[in-house]
């Protein structure tokens, strides 16, 4: 299967202001209620799986994203610390409070990341909204456009660095305390690609730089990553290039 990264869209981390409220599915529309209705909401784009989102988020409960310009999107990523059998409906608008349009859904929520892919859309506002119960667990969401970098060569490596604390106390003992712990690298290799995937994966690193997470899918498996290293493009033939790059497993 194809490899995939989904990578947050350019602002995402430092241009939207996130709100929580209401929805009427009577005529999609928004309330803005903040605090009242979902706490913590503000984690949902904290680039980090550590801290929760949600401590309340039951039915019609909504979070949204204004990323103050419209923005195309065509999946969206929700991580969970434990499983959730409710879902949750994703919805978008030019307008803050009103004519929202359903874009997808994920029914139940396994630990982990779960990724939903739907046909893109431009908008400005996007909203989640819990359908079916109290929604628990959720400790980041990822909105962007999904970049299909085909079948890579893939050299997958567990790494241990040594971080390890010594001390000697006064009658010479010596303790150690390790504070490291393994991390899997993987090296990609892309041996010929087009012009307009060379473009992409340059809008990609632009993006993320080494600063923002995001998931890499190797066809089978979600991986929370950042980049490792900066891509490296050689050009093979007229408008046809390789490109290699390294990604990092990150657990935080």
């Amino acid at each position: 299967m194809a490899h995939k990264l989904y990578y947050s869209i350019d602002g995402y981390y430092d241009s939207t202001v996130v709100a929580a409220g209401s929805f009427d599915q009577s005529d999609n529309s928004f309330t803005v209620t903040d605090g009242s209705q979902v706490t913590n909401e503000a984690n949902i784009n904290s680039n980090s799986i550590s801290d929760a989102v949600i401590s309340s988020f039951g039915t019609n409960d909504v979070i949204r994203v204004d990323f103050g310009v419209t923005k195309t999107i065509d999946f969206i990523a929700n991580y969970h610390s434990v499983a959730d059998t409710n879902d949750l409906y994703f919805y978008s608008s030019n307008s803050s409070a009103a004519s929202y349009s359903n874009r997808g859904n994920i029914n139940s929520s396994a630990i982990g990341w779960n990724v939903t892919e739907f046909t893109e859309a431009t908008n400005r506002y996007w909203v989640l909204r819990s359908q079916d119960g109290t929604f628990d667990g959720m400790h980041e969401v990822i909105m962007g456009a999904a970049l299909d970098i085909g079948q890579p060569e893939v050299d997958n490596t567990e790494n241990e660095v040594y971080n390890t604390i010594m001390n000697t106390a006064y009658n010479g003992t010596q303790y150690s305390n390790k504070i490291d712990i393994p991390y899997t690298t993987w090296s990609i290799t892309l041996p010929i690609i087009t012009t307009s995937l060379k473009d992409a994966l340059n809008t990609f690193q632009s993006t993320v730089q080494n600063k923002y997470k995001f998931i890499y899918y190797d066809g089978s498996t979600n991986h929370y990553v950042r980049l490792a290293s900066p891509l490296v493009f050689n050009a093979i033939a007229p408008l046809a290039y390789s490109a290699n790059f390294k990604l990092r497993e990150s657990f935080e």
